[in-house]
């Protein structure tokens, strides 16, 4: 079984009803935590689990939205502040993101610095297994320099995430048939100079992977509020959900 916890729905615009993107997977007996914007250490500990129960970590990209409850997470840490995992955590990001920790060091200090305490992997275009069997394959995304989408493989079931991405037909082929699609869909048709997805894009990557169910996060309220979010299943031919904050999902 595959269960997504949506602990954010919305984006780098703060809204009360709409915490920044975030998910919590419980996948083969381990937590998965995908990203961590403002305030979701708190909407984390909303579903009565805490820092320790964190098996894995994976950032999208090093946007403040995605990254700035980083370094409270790894104070609690360092400090062991209600964390007592002995085993170091597995801590995923792309391209960078051994050098983006390394600055987080020098900006806060020592109070960030957990050492041993966790482990900082790159990914691009490739895969890793985790414990338990469960596979994760990496893709860049057209976003940030180190945007990457995920997606989640376990029991014959799949789950996969695209972080923040402009429109992509590898994002396509990397999400046939999976069995929740989660993508962003930030802004209203028609708008410029914005590295997001918009309900007609979202629509094509969706139709285009064959996912058997779509669900919208990173939204906007000029977007949430939009005619084409509100026509969106005409255009994608299929259920579509929008996320709401602490909604659960299970495969």
């Amino acid at each position: 079984m595959i269960e997504v916890t949506f602990l954010g729905t919305g984006s780098a615009w703060p809204r009360l009803n709409r915490y920044p993107s975030s998910l919590l997977i419980n996948v083969g007996g381990k937590n998965i935590l995908i990203d961590m914007g403002p305030g979701i250490i708190y909407q984390l500990l909303k579903t009565k689990r805490s820092l320790d129960d964190i098996d894995y970590l994976f950032i999208s990209h090093f946007h403040s939205d995605h990254v700035s409850d980083l370094p409270p997470f790894l104070e609690a840490v360092k400090y062991e502040l209600g964390y007592k995992k002995k085993k170091p955590l597995l801590m995923v990001g792309g391209k960078g993101f051994k050098r983006f920790y390394k600055n987080l060091r020098k900006l806060f200090g020592h109070c960030v610095d957990a050492g041993k305490k966790v482990i900082i992997k790159e990914m691009g275009n490739n895969e890793i297994i985790l414990g338990n069997g469960i596979r994760v394959k990496t893709l860049v995304v057209p976003h940030n320099n180190e945007s990457i989408a995920f997606r989640i493989e376990y029991g014959g079931k799949s789950l996969v995430y695209s972080g923040d991405t402009e429109f992509s037909r590898k994002l396509i082929d990397f999400s046939k048939n999976a069995d929740i699609l989660i993508l962003e869909c930030a802004v209203p048709i028609g708008t410029k100079g914005e590295a997001h997805l918009n309900p007609e894009l979202a629509a094509r990557i969706a139709k285009g992977s064959g996912a058997k169910k779509l669900v919208l996060v990173h939204l906007f309220k000029e977007t949430e509020d939009s005619k084409e979010i509100k026509n969106f299943k005409k255009i994608y031919g299929q259920e579509v959900i929008l996320a709401k904050d602490l909604m659960k999902l299970r495969i």
